[in-house]
């Protein structure tokens, strides 16, 4: 039997295949993998870069933020700045098909909570490393677009930030987070992320945004502002410590009493305990021979610069210099101290472009338009306005001189740019005032003829006039046309 068998298996068997060769894909994948794990030592391709998160958890992060002023308003301040202006999001092109798609993505961020909530959630990367927001979807309806036509689409019921000490992200060999990869724990609130699946409930990754901050090594835990400003932290708040401990020696009276020897501990004890019902627990008994060495009361200029200057650390490792806050016992021109906004604006704008481009496009508004307008439609465009407030005068005289020499400027353009809308009908015009003739009815001699005073009156109100009307030509032409002994003088030094 196993003879038949083995003939029929040898007559109908199929001819070999030969293994497909690997495509330039699968290559430079190869190849990246043995990069990603060769090359990069081991404590960088960990789940997180961040040594303290290793060792403690966020909750060195979180202690910060709560306890410290600084840390507070160092954190507080590029969220709010960031935050001032207000974010667009604009249709594409002028067509009415991107238009609604616009309207659409506004009103799915409205129905999820607000755009700028959204914002305040991603910005809350800054003070742990990465922030993780779940998208809850609601139920398809029929929505009618400004234009009048009715879609049936699907919107965002919330838009909910996840606590980041329940959330562990799983990445694959390449390390680009899995389908599957977002973790959240089932048991309690881990402290250092691990990928123990025991522990943990497997959630799609398509229904959460991870927005890091400083993505090191393509690491979405991202690295806190606060890692450099941790020492400085566990420094002030020694210093405190230390001047609370001094203010209590020194805030307060203290009264000495002096006993001699021989004196038993119990009544020293004894007196200690009269001495303290007098002082509130300012009290000492030392012997007689026992002269006690008391600090200087200037340590307390010490103590303050040493805060001032954890302070000013905390700040700068928020991004900000040190004029932008407070002056803290140093001064600085005025020169100084706008150089160092112009400084802090850089960071600021390029924090605007991570919120456009990873946490509001790529994370909600290009999901939201594939998912209900297809693949085949542009993604509406996600734009901060200026940080730093324009200079429209000089722009207003830029556009003076070009239109001199020829340059063609659109109205839509220059409207947009000073912020002009267009007039709703001819009475919302504002008619330019005209600027009233100047005369010199004082500037003529009293011993003037008064045939001459009145030519000459005449010509340099004609003079004034031609000279405002911005023509050379016009000017020339009315000096040319002026005559009379008693002008010649006059016409010359005009000419």
């Amino acid at each position: 039997m196993s003879r038949v068998g083995n003939a029929l298996r040898a007559l109908f068997a199929e001819a070999p295949v030969s293994a497909p060769e690997a495509t330039r894909s699968q290559e430079s994948q190869a190849h990246g993998f043995e990069f990603y794990v060769n090359v990069n030592p081991p404590s960088y391709a960990s789940p997180t870069i961040d040594d303290l998160i290793e060792r403690h958890g966020i909750a060195p992060y979180r202690e910060m933020r709560r306890r410290c002023d600084a840390v507070a308003s160092g954190l507080a301040l590029p969220t709010y700045a960031r935050l001032s202006t207000e974010l667009k999001i604009s249709a594409s092109t002028d067509d009415e098909l991107d238009e609604d798609i616009a309207a659409a993505n506004r009103e799915n961020f409205e129905r999820a909570g607000g755009l700028l909530r959204y914002q305040e959630a991603g910005l809350d990367c800054l003070g742990i490393g990465f922030a993780c927001i779940e998208k809850r979807w609601g139920e398809p309806e029929e929505w009618t677009a400004p234009s009048g036509k009715v879609y049936h689409l699907q919107f965002m019921r919330a838009l909910v930030p996840i606590p980041q000490e329940t959330i562990a992200i799983k990445r694959d060999r390449f390390g680009e987070i899995e389908p599957d990869g977002i973790w959240q724990s089932n048991t309690e609130q881990i402290v250092t992320p691990s990928l123990d699946p025991t522990y943990f409930d497997k959630f799609s990754a398509r229904d959460f945004v991870v927005f890091s901050w400083q993505r090191q090594w393509d690491s979405p835990y991202g690295m806190s502002l606060l890692r450099p400003a941790y020492r400085w932290y566990v420094f002030k708040d020694q210093v405190i410590r230390a001047w609370q401990r001094y203010l209590e020696r020194f805030g307060f009276p203290l009264l000495r009493v002096k006993v001699d020897k021989g004196v038993t501990y119990a009544e020293r004890h004894r007196i200690l305990t009269e001495v303290n019902k007098l002082m509130f627990n300012q009290g000492a008994v030392g012997h007689a021979d026992i002269e006690p060495i008391e600090l200087s009361h200037s340590t307390v200029a010490k103590y303050e610069d040493a805060v001032h200057e954890a302070n000013r650390s905390i700040m700068r490792a928020c991004l900000q210099p040190a004029l932008l806050m407070e002056n803290q016992g140093q001064t600085g021109s005025n020169a100084l101290g706008s150089t160092q906004q112009s400084t802090f604006a850089w960071p600021i704008e390029n924090l605007g472009m991570h919120v456009e481009q990873e946490l509001v496009r790529k994370g909600v508004v290009e999901d939201f338009t594939r998912w209900n307008f297809g693949p085949q439609v542009a993604i509406p465009q996600v734009r901060y306005e200026d940080f730093q407030n324009k200079d429209l005068i000089a722009i207003a005289t830029m556009m003076e001189a070009a239109q001199r020499i020829g340059i063609v400027i659109p109205d839509g353009w220059a409207r947009t740019t000073l912020g002009v809308p267009e007039p709703k009908d001819d009475e919302d015009v504002l008619e330019p005032r005209e600027k009233p003739m100047p005369t010199f009815p004082n500037q003529i001699p009293s011993n003037t003829d008064p045939q001459d005073a009145a030519r000459l009156a005449g010509f340099l109100d004609g003079a004034v006039y031609a000279s405002h009307s911005k023509d050379p030509e016009e000017l020339r032409a009315f000096l040319a046309g002026q005559a009379g002994p008693a002008l010649n003088g006059t016409v010359e030094a005009l000419r």
